[in-house]
């Protein structure tokens, strides 16, 4: 066999033999065909897309309408992802150093230690009465309470006594006994101390109320050195109540 080559429409067939009577190659010559009609194309158009259920399996619906194709896709869920980080929420009160007498602001036994600023709260957890020193928290569950003071107690005697010379906080429920956290300490020479306590409580009523209380049986001072003094202006640098506040979740969530 020799070549095969395309003719021109309308021209024969032929054959033609290109070797010898023994040893024959055959060249072909095949005419085109007459030229056909214009075909009709297909048009796509999309209809809807769909979220299938995770684990199922993507499809493509055709629904052939004549020459057009609208196609309905279903796309399934991806699995479920990992948990994304908790949103840290916390609280800040302070109670500033405003005082200008030489021995300090007073608190009487048992009375509450007055809590003056809310300065951060962005989750709105708690609400503060700065008036009346009260706490209220606004999310039950449990939460990590840490407070610093600065005071000094009433000079009783010239000696000290042990008995007397006591400056004592706590954080507890409004007109109880109950402390949940507490901090106690000797004073000798009525210098002021700065005392701190950390602790977990749980919340389980948002409608009661905390305070920090004096728990000693004598007057206390609050007192920190006074801003002139120091090299910093901030009001924070020394602060007589210091009071964070954390949330830590609900037990089970």
């Amino acid at each position: 066999m020799g070549t095969t080559v395309t003719g021109d429409p309308g021209e024969s067939a032929s054959v033609t033999n290109s070797g010898t009577d023994t040893n024959a190659i055959l060249d072909f010559v095949i005419p085109q065909g007459q030229k056909g009609n214009d075909g009709i194309g297909d048009t796509i158009f999309v209809r809807s897309t769909t979220t299938g259920e995770a684990g199922t399996e993507a499809k493509v619906i055709d629904n052939k309408v004549n020459n057009t194709h609208v196609l309905d896709f279903v796309i399934p869920k991806g699995p479920i992802g990992p948990a994304g980080p908790t949103l840290f929420r916390s609280a800040y009160l302070v109670t500033f150093n405003a005082d200008k007498s030489d021995t300090g602001v007073p608190v009487e036994p048992e009375a509450r230690l007055p809590i003056s600023r809310l300065e951060l709260d962005v989750s709105n957890l708690l609400e503060l009465d700065e008036k009346e020193g009260l706490i209220k928290f606004n999310v039950a569950g449990y939460y990590r309470i840490f407070f610093t003071v600065s005071a000094y107690p009433s000079v009783n005697d010239v000696e000290f006594d042990p008995t007397k010379d006591i400056v004592s906080i706590g954080f507890k429920e409004t007109n109880t006994d109950n402390v949940y956290l507490g901090v106690g300490q000797w004073v000798y020479n009525a210098e002021p101390v700065e005392l701190s306590a950390c602790g977990i409580i749980a919340v389980v009523d948002t409608a009661v109320t905390y305070e920090l209380s004096n728990l000693g049986k004598y007057k206390i001072f609050l007192q920190t050195p006074d801003l002139t003094n120091l090299s910093s202006k901030s009001y924070f640098s020394n602060s007589l109540v210091t009071l964070v506040i954390d949330y830590l979740g609900k037990q089970g969530a």
